[in-house]
Formats: C-alpha cells, sequence, structure tokens
C-alpha cells in the first residue's frame, strides 16, 4: 500500500491491537513520517476550545464571553499546521475525496463520540456541493454515526475568505430540518475551528428549538 500524501511505500504499519496498546492512533493509509507531521493539541491551550495559547482562555474564547455570553465547550484533535493546511488544501479545495481515509481510523476508534445522543455535521452550501460534489465534513466523520438535521438557508460567503472580524460577524445562516427535543446531549462536527462562528450559529439553530439539550462541537484541527 502507498501513503495517500507522499505516495510512498507504507513497509511497517501499525496493527490494530498496536494502535490500542500504544495509545497513539495511526492512519492506515498513511506512513509513519507523513503522520508525525500532524501536532496534537498540546497542554497549553484554551480549556473551552484547545487553541494552543499560553493563557488558560484564549482572546477568541473572551470574545465569545464578552459580546455573545458564553462559553463553547470545543474538542480538536490537531493543531492548524502548515501539514494540515496542506492537507486540506488537497482535501477540500481540490478534491481529493480519498484523503478522508488518512484520519478514519482515528476516528473510528475514538471512544470519546460514543457519549452522545445524537451527532450531526455541518452543511456545504449548494455552491460548495456543485463544485465539490461531495461534503467534506460528512466524509471526513462517515466513520461516525452521523444525522443530517442542519440546511444552509443563507450562504454567507467561504469563510476562508474572510477576516477574524468579518467571520465574527457572520449572520445566522443555517436552520434545523428535523424535531430534536427528544434528544439530550448532541454533538456538531466541522473540519476546522477557527474563530468558533460557525460552530455557534450551528448551535444557535438548535438550541432555538430545543432549549435544554447540551450541545458540544468538535473538529479535526484548531
Amino acid at each position: 500500500m502507498k501513503c495517500l500524501l507522499c505516495h510512498q511505500a507504507i513497509t511497517d504499519n501499525p496493527s490494530l491491537f498496536e494502535l490500542f496498546i500504544n495509545l497513539k492512533p495511526m492512519s492506515e493509509s498513511v506512513c509513519e513520517f507523513c503522520f508525525s507531521k500532524f501536532e496534537p493539541i498540546g497542554k497549553k491551550s484554551c480549556r473551552y476550545c484547545g487553541k494552543t495559547t499560553d493563557k488558560n482562555v484564549c482572546e477568541d474564547c473572551q470574545c465569545w464571553k464578552k459580546h455573545f455570553h458564553m462559553f463553547v465547550k470545543h474538542t480538536a484533535l490537531y493543531q492548524y499546521n502548515q501539514a494540515m493546511h496542506d492537507y486540506f488544501r488537497s482535501y477540500k479545495r481540490k478534491g481529493d475525496y480519498q484523503l478522508a481515509e488518512v484520519f478514519a481510523t482515528q476516528i473510528r476508534y475514538t471512544k470519546y463520540f460514543k457519549k452522545y445522543d445524537l451527532i450531526t455535521y455541518i452543511p456545504s452550501t449548494a455552491e460548495h456541493l456543485r463544485t465539490r460534489k461531495f461534503n467534506p465534513v460528512q466524509v471526513l466523520f462517515s466513520q461516525l454515526p452521523l444525522q443530517s438535521v442542519l440546511e444552509v438557508i443563507h450562504d454567507t460567503g467561504p469563510q476562508a475568505q474572510k477576516n477574524r472580524l468579518q467571520r465574527l460577524q457572520t449572520p445566522q445562516k443555517f436552520a434545523v430540518t428535523k424535531n430534536l427535543n427528544n434528544y439530550q446531549k448532541i454533538l456538531i462536527v466541522n473540519d476546522i475551528y477557527t474563530t468558533g462562528r460557525t460552530l455557534n450559529l450551528a448551535r444557535s439553530a438548535i438550541l432555538k428549538q430545543n432549549k435544554n439539550c447540551q450541545i458540544e462541537t468538535f473538529s479535526l484541527a484548531r
């Protein structure tokens, strides 16, 4: 088998037994050298969103508390470093669908996701679906029992083309498509957490219907 990132032969891929014993999840489709370039979220990170910082609470979360009177409850696996940037450029911008397999093993065997009544994801705009032919978030987390409960009702433009202030000022663009009143613990997944605006808009849309549920968010990168 060849590595999906460097296209060299994978000579020593760990077994599932080794994955659990070493507590170091690896990809079954990427070599150890390429996988090692992804940096896990470290101990020096924000207690609420996982952003790398020496502070207990990062500036983004302080902003959420000051202007929106809330703290996020977010978990991420990796820092958004150069390797992660290159990965998403190929996966999302170039539409390399197969690259979802890079993190499939890790997502499949992570016990973190088992505590939720419902796991949903950020939907793509109609324009992105026409361009990419797939929803990168849905495919990335396809190892999970995802349910589609959100839709885009207002296309506010690509987040990647906005600065920080423009992202924070993004108006509500999501609506809920099914009755969620029977769910108590909900997880919303996305590929990248930048300012948190997209995930919190999704969170607000769900809370508008079910004010009593507990919502947390998750992303591959922060």
